[in-house]
């Protein structure tokens, strides 16, 4: 048998232990639900509809209609809710044992006696967990396609989108679970270590974001600054301005620094919240929700002193898109493959 039959043959294996899990049906069918749950409410011109119940209200067809209704049903229950973490955990709790039960006694003597190498072992075991992920996430983005197709009137193929982003995203969290399962042989153990490193990575790009978001205003506040000097008639107004011009100037310059180490911290890290971000930045325009930027709150420390609130969002805007897919991507899938090469030089070299 060639190496790709027996990589095969891992992987219909991993397919049948996933089948014959419960929690993989659970999820499988709760996944329906949702979607299912969606497509049963719907908006017309006298309010939100279930099924044939009519709940009237603001919520209704001259509001939003019925198409822009059920996309952004999608983006906010489907892919911030659904996708982003009940789904995530779920799948999760299904795939952590996978490496914990490949380096147990009996079944790693058995899949070593075969004539594959440990790396295309361990790794076509890793691409066997992904299958719940790309199982999960594919039927429920098939099913909210004719969702929005049928109920609201309108076929969007960026939906499927959501397939390759959550894939990754989940491939992130699976890697570092493979990793501390392949450590410490411990189904729970890789479980509540990678959902505790998902909370760091999360609180730190979290982080991250409003250092930069606070460095971005205070260019905002600058620039404005600088407009109003040159126009302004008033002497001691003029004077104000250059003392505050001088103020903002350097506070940016210490944030500037602040988040050059912060930016050199995220960068070799999966970008789990950033993935999603891709995602959403996508979905949101799918939505038709329009943006109103003078209505965007800020927390104080965010908020401008000088420039315009609607200046100071398009700036944080502007800033967002140099968050490149690229990037993103390229130095996550990068942090991963360091990790599953770190798993695969453990699982090479210890004796079983």
């Amino acid at each position: 048998m060639s190496a790709a039959s027996q990589s095969l043959a891992l992987l219909n294996d991993s397919y049948r232990e996933l089948r014959h899990r419960k929690l993989f049906w659970v999820a499988l069918a709760l996944s329906l639900l949702v979607v299912v749950a969606v497509g049963a409410t719907g908006v017309n011109e006298r309010g939100w509809t279930i099924f044939h119940w009519t709940i009237e209200g603001d919520l209704n067809s001259s509001w939003i209609k019925p198409a822009a209704y059920y996309k952004w049903a999608f983006v906010g229950l489907g892919v911030e809710f659904w996708l982003t973490w009940v789904a995530t955990i779920l799948a999760l709790i299904t795939t952590a044992g996978i490496v914990p039960d490949l380096v147990s006694s009996g079944s790693i003597d058995l899949l070593v006696s075969k004539p594959l190498s440990r790396a295309r072992l361990f790794l076509t075991k890793f691409a066997g967990g992904l299958l719940f992920a790309t199982l999960q996430v594919s039927i429920f983005t098939v099913a909210s396609f004719f969702v929005l197709g049928l109920r609201g009137e309108t076929w969007e193929p960026r939906v499927f989108l959501a397939i390759p982003l959550v894939i990754a995203f989940f491939s992130y969290l699976f890697a570092i679970c493979a990793l501390v399962g392949l450590v410490t042989r411990s189904t729970v153990a890789s479980l509540l270590v990678t959902i505790l490193l998902w909370a760091v990575i999360g609180g730190l790009w979290g982080t991250n974001d409003m250092l930069n978001i606070r460095r971005v205003v205070l260019t905002a506040d600058a620039r404005e600054l600088e407009r109003r000097i040159p126009v302004t008639k008033d002497e001691q107004r003029v004077e104000e301005y250059r003392s505050a011009l001088e103020s903002v100037r350097g506070s940016e310059r210490t944030w500037n620094r602040v988040c050059a180490i912060g930016n050199l911290v995220i960068t070799p890290m999966p970008k789990t919240g950033a993935t999603i971000e891709l995602l959403q930045r996508e979905l949101i325009q799918i939505a038709d929700v329009p943006q109103d930027d003078e209505s965007n709150e800020l927390p104080p420390f965010m908020t401008p002193k000088y420039a315009k609130r609607s200046d100071a969002m398009k700036a944080i805007r502007e800033w967002k898109q140099t968050q490149t897919p690229l990037w993103i991507l390229g130095t996550s899938l990068g942090a991963e493959a360091a990790i599953l090469a770190l798993c695969v030089l453990i699982f090479s070299r210890r004796d079983y």
